[in-house]
């Protein structure tokens, strides 16, 4: 603790320190650290130049001056920390305060407000002096009125307090107690009655419905219509899927029978005579199971009475090649009754369908979804992309293509005439190659599912050497206009006319009519 004349002096030689900085800072030495030791500098405080020891001392001491404010800080912020949790403790509202407000609420309810909102300020006072407001002040929070009036009442409740009789007191005390608790065994038991009221009608109402649950109850339901589906549906059903599975090659498959419920009997695909029970989930293949659930789809299918439509997403997924074929024809077969509509990416698959409906006589109309070289997602076309097409639509494609390029062509340089009309050629001949290669070599071998027809080798015998002379002119002259190779610079190649496109066209349409009549006819 330091005396009153070293705080004195203290403050003198800070006082004369700030000064020194302040006029450093602002006039000596704009813009430099103080306090300013470089070589050509001079003291602030008496303009004499500085040596060594001179500009050591000077430094020493701000840090002396800087450690030492820095600890009074922490000091003063530690003091008013203390404080701060002093005045937090203040309890506003002690247990006897509110005992007193309680009695003067019986005798001055008007009086007793005032004094709850005199104490409600001086607790808004302490919490603005906690958070460090500066206009926090006790002053005007009682009136000298309402004061008066709280020292007559306190004075009156002292000398009431000093006239009051202990045990008459204390008896008063004890009936009211007991009073209380008699009102409170009264309301408990009030609320209990309503409980037990209510309880019994709860139970009433569960009686009523445990009756009506027995008049309701399947169970006998359940049972006769499991009878009769066993009697009269059963083996339908069970002949039915082991019809569909011998047609998708799965063998030695029937229905297993595993009960009813809620009415209905339901059944599971399992094996037949073997001497362990395996289910078909461990013995199976993943594509001999795809073709099992196919199996039981056409099955239930097949007893659906509301020739709804259905609707398959890449079905033959890990199915071989003679199995898609037969759920081709299957499908077809089911589209005679019913629309059916089938996603898929495999183009085999799709000519399979094609095929199969051929045969069906089935309506089979294309839809594509295709995504656009931009990225943009759920294209969808009337038609199917090129490379999926029969011959007959690609044909019918260069059609509505050259009616485009003899609208549009007017308006083209002769390279773009030529580079247009050289992409439609090789479309042709790829439509003459899908012609040979599926129209009529594939009504013998079915490339898809690699069988073999002989009784349509017919074909072959029917194609007679004009036939084959057309064929051979039209792919030589189409493959002629068609750029495959690098065009040599010996030699002038001229773009076709029209009128020569035009006329090959339909050359190829009459030529495929022509094949088309030697597959279909018997």
């Amino acid at each position: 603790m330091l005396s009153p004349y070293a705080e004195s002096a203290q403050t003198r030689w800070r006082a004369l320190w700030e000064a020194a900085r302040h006029y450093s800072e602002a006039e000596a030495y704009d813009g430099e650290d103080f306090p300013n030791v470089d070589v050509a500098a001079k003291c602030v405080l008496c303009q004499q130049d500085l040596d060594p020891a001179a500009r050591s001392r000077l430094t020493r001491f701000e840090e002396f001056v800087q450690d030492h404010t820095e600890q009074q800080a922490r000091g003063a912020e530690q003091d008013l920390e203390d404080a701060v949790k002093r005045v937090r403790s203040i309890d506003t509202l002690p247990e006897n305060v509110i005992a007193a407000i309680e009695e003067l609420r019986l005798d001055d309810r008007a009086l007793a407000i005032q004094a709850r909102a005199i104490i409600g300020k001086f607790e808004q006072v302490v919490n603005q002096i906690a958070e460090h407001e500066p206009d926090a002040s006790f002053e005007n929070i009682v009136t000298e009125e309402t004061e008066s009036a709280l020292q007559t009442a306190a004075k009156s409740l002292r000398t009431r307090a000093s006239q009051a009789d202990a045990e008459d007191f204390k008896r008063k005390l004890d009936q009211i107690k007991t009073e209380r608790v008699e009102l409170e065994d009264r309301l408990a038991m009030s609320k209990g009655h309503r409980a037990m009221l209510e309880e019994v009608s709860r139970l009433k109402y569960r009686v009523r419905l445990d009756r009506s649950k027995g008049e309701t109850n399947t169970a006998p339901i359940t049972r006769k219509a499991v009878e009769l589906t066993r009697d009269h549906v059963t083996s339908r059903i069970r002949d039915q899927f082991t019809k569909e599975s011998n047609e998708l090659f799965l063998r030695r498959l029937t229905l297993k029978d595993t009960g009813g419920r809620k009415g209905q009997l339901t059944n599971q695909p399992a094996f037949q005579g073997l001497a362990q029970d395996y289910s078909t989930q461990i013995v199976l293949s993943e594509g001999e199971q795809t073709a099992l659930g196919l199996a039981g789809f056409f099955t239930e299918t097949a007893f659906d009475e509301s020739r709804s439509a259905i609707v398959l997403d890449d079905p033959v997924s890990s199915l071989d090649h003679i199995r898609r074929s037969k759920v081709a024809t299957r499908l077809a077969k089911i589209a005679m009754e019913r629309q059916v509509v089938v996603f898929t990416h495999d183009l085999a698959f799709v000519a399979s369908l094609r095929l199969a409906a051929q045969v069906a006589t089935a309506r089979f109309t294309e839809r594509a979804i295709e995504r656009r070289p931009d990225g943009t997602l759920g294209i969808c076309r009337q038609n199917h992309p090129w490379n999926a097409q029969s011959a007959k639509k690609r044909l019918s494609q260069l059609k509505q293509s050259l009616v485009a390029i003899r609208k549009d062509h007017q308006s083209w340089t002769q390279e773009q005439y030529a580079k247009e009309t050289s992409h439609w050629a090789g479309q042709l001949s790829e439509a003459l190659e899908r012609a040979i290669g599926v129209e009529i070599a594939g009504t013998v071998f079915d490339p898809s599912t690699l069988e073999v027809h002989p009784k349509m080798f017919r074909v072959f015998g029917r194609i007679t050497v004009d036939d084959n002379a057309e064929f051979q002119a039209m792919y030589s002259r189409v493959s002629a206009w068609a750029t495959r190779h690098d065009d040599s610079i010996y030699v002038n190649d001229i773009a076709p006319d029209l009128q020569d496109l035009e006329v090959l066209l339909d050359q190829v349409e009459s030529w495929l009519k022509r094949m088309s009549a030697y597959t279909q006819s018997r």
